[in-house]
């Protein structure tokens, strides 16, 4: 008899002469012997699979990718806990531990993948039971579950808008106009020295002008004609502030001394 014809147990195995009863006898009630074996359930191997592997179908490059997984033992035998290797478009990224496990039994585990572990672009996120094969199991080829993620590139902060930029050679003759609103330029001295701001308007305005350097210290100015002494040298700032509602065009002119 084939092996795994007799399911475990007590089996009965009995043998019949002239089976058919094609021979004349004079008995046929004597023709049979019977014996009793013992059939014993043989366990098969652990078989550790990953039975499920959930992850995000995109994701920004700036962003950890999480994934979850489980991991099954679908053999008899008992597993012993065992290493899971994670792997992106086949080169391995990361490994945890997956606790022992019985015969049919399940452990359910999550990893974390870094942010800007993957480019932009469509990956392969793998992940490997018993990935140091270190388990004997009854197949070893089916230990792998895999899922695709795009990842999407992280946009470039757009830089700050640079601020117009005074000098001593002409003044910004009447393009800005005030409205409510505030218009900041910047001039760099490369010595220290003297300035002198001139704010001047196409049409009647009442309006206040500023300076500031790098750190935000300002210095406090209320008339159209400015002058400031010893500035040291550095990135300054002019703000022109307009306090009503009408629309003026103005100039401002910077003279170093």
């Amino acid at each position: 008899m084939a092996a795994g014809t007799l399911k475990a147990g007590d089996r009965k195995i009995r043998l019949v002469a002239d089976g058919a009863n094609i021979v004349p006898e004079s008995d046929n009630n004597n023709n049979g012997y019977t014996r009793t074996v013992k059939v014993t359930a043989v366990k098969t191997p652990a078989d550790l699979v990953v039975s499920t592997l959930t992850a995000p179908a995109s994701a920004n490059q700036s962003q950890a990718v999480k994934i979850n997984f489980t991991v099954k033992n679908q053999g008899d035998t008992a597993a012993s806990s065992s290493i899971m290797y994670i792997y992106v478009d086949g080169n391995m990224v990361g490994a945890t531990m997956v606790d022992a496990l019985n015969g049919g039994a399940s452990f359910s585990g999550s990893y974390t993948i870094a942010a800007g572990a993957m480019s932009s672009g469509t990956h392969r996120i793998r992940v490997l039971a018993d990935g140091n094969n270190a388990i004997a199991e009854s197949d070893n080829n089916n230990n792998g579950y895999s899922r695709a993620i795009n990842i999407v590139s992280t946009p470039a902060a757009d830089a700050p808008a640079a601020l117009p930029m005074l000098d001593t050679a002409a003044p910004l003759a009447f393009e800005e106009v005030l409205d409510d609103a505030v218009d900041t330029f910047e001039f760099e001295l490369s010595a220290s020295g003297k300035v002198d701001i001139d704010l001047s308007f196409e049409d009647a305005s009442n309006a206040q002008v500023a300076l500031f350097d790098a750190a935000g210290n300002e210095f406090a100015l209320n008339d159209a004609l400015t002058s400031v002494d010893t500035l040291s040298a550095g990135l300054y700032q002019v703000a022109v502030t307009a306090d009503d509602e009408v629309k003026s065009k103005y100039a401002i002119e910077l003279a170093l001394a």
